[in-house]
């Protein structure tokens, strides 16, 4: 039964720190981009100044209870997330 355990310790402990490393990893590689709001009489999308994250979160990066968008060329379709400090 010892030895059961100590066989069991080490692979656990593994997989915990490669998970562990795997969050961390993902945190520091989070693009920081400017948010953009889709402006629906002109069909652009207008820069509103606000720095916001591609990371999923809670919180939906918004401006003044508008959403905030990704532009991708000449499209803003992706949310973007509140920056975590």
């Amino acid at each position: 039964m010892k030895n059961l355990k100590r066989k069991l310790a080490l692979p656990t402990l593994a997989i915990l720190l490669a998970g562990g490393s795997a969050i961390m990893t993902s945190a520091k590689n989070a693009t920081i981009v400017n948010g953009y709001q889709y402006d629906v009489q002109q069909n652009t999308c207008k820069d509103s100044g606000i720095s916001c994250s591609t990371i999923r979160t809670d919180e939906l990066c918004t401006v003044d209870g508008e959403d905030l968008f990704e532009l991708q060329g000449t499209t803003c379709q992706d949310h973007l997330y509140r920056s975590q400090p």
